[in-house]
């Protein structure tokens, strides 16, 4: 009982404008059955009951106004402390930022930062290639940090299907001889200005689910490969390499890389090492060869 009456009066005091303006109407009315009143006295009753209904619809507007910047800054501090705790768990993932499609940008802004070793892997890694070249020799030169780069053969099945898949037949396969023959003019320019880093080039059979690049052991963009779609349409996540369980996203595109680069179906195409590498056994069992620059 006690609750409803206060219910009842909460209601009276939010709504004390109308319904004064209520009271004075049926006062009004009252008083005109009551006695006869003059044609002034009833103007004046009108006007005074047209004020009181603009001065209440006024007062609700402002009310209605001030209910909707409340709420508004209500949800404001709900979404800031939602993206507050994604932000928390992303970086506990190592998730730094995600991109609508491959930010070349960024990949420009990364390689001149490397100081140990390059990564890159992609069906052809053909347009990133030609986007750093020029910083890529320069960086090699300066610090001579390793480099590895892993590629499709261009007789892959998988890249066979790839171009089924994006309508483009031949495209894949040309741009794999091109960065081919990037990467082998690269290799000649580090040498003669005097390289003393590794310089690794291979061809896989597998399917690479994503581009990635990897910087120093730390960094990694990954862009992934959907049905009938250029991985250059797609979203890329930068993923930085965090201590505890939170390095497990970064350990992944590491340890997926590192598979596909040991596969015994991948080759070496060629290597500046001093002693090249032992050819590994295809899938069929031939010999895949590896030459020293």
């Amino acid at each position: 009982m006690k609750r409803k009456f206060w219910d009842i009066l909460w209601f009276i005091v939010e709504n004390i404008p109308s319904v004064f303006t209520i009271v004075f109407a049926a006062y009004a009315l009252l008083r005109n059955q009551q006695a006869s009143i003059t044609q002034q006295e009833l103007l004046t009753w009108i006007l005074t009951l047209i004020g009181l209904l603009a001065t209440s619809e006024l007062i609700e507007r402002i009310r209605r106004l001030k209910r909707i910047e409340d709420t508004s800054i209500q949800t404001l501090e709900v979404l800031t402390d939602f993206i507050k705790q994604e932000s928390i768990r992303n970086r506990q993932i190592g998730i730094r930022l995600a991109h609508n499609n491959r930010e070349f940008s960024r990949i420009l802004e990364l390689v001149p930062t490397v100081r140990n070793e390059v990564i890159l892997l992609g069906s052809t890694i053909y347009t990133t290639l030609n986007l750093i070249r020029t910083s890529l020799i320069e960086i090699l030169v300066k610090t001579n940090c390793n480099a590895k780069f892993l590629l499709s053969d261009a007789s892959s099945q998988f890249l066979l299907e790839k171009e089924d898949e994006e309508k483009i037949p031949g495209k894949n396969q040309s741009e794999v001889v091109a960065s081919l023959a990037i990467l082998q003019e690269i290799a000649r320019e580090i040498e003669v200005r005097g390289y003393k880093g590794t310089f690794e080039v291979r061809q896989y059979q597998r399917i690479a689910y994503f581009s990635l690049y990897i910087f120093d052991h730390n960094l990694a963009l990954c862009s992934f490969y959907s049905f009938g779609r250029r991985s250059v349409e797609l979203p890329m996540v930068e993923v930085e390499s965090t201590s505890g369980a939170g390095n497990s996203l970064f350990r992944m595109y590491e340890g997926h890389f590192r598979n596909l680069w040991e596969d015994s179906r991948t080759k070496v195409f060629f290597t500046n090492q001093k002693e090249p590498i032992k050819a590994t056994p295809s899938k069929k069992g031939k010999q895949s060869g590896s030459g020293a620059i």
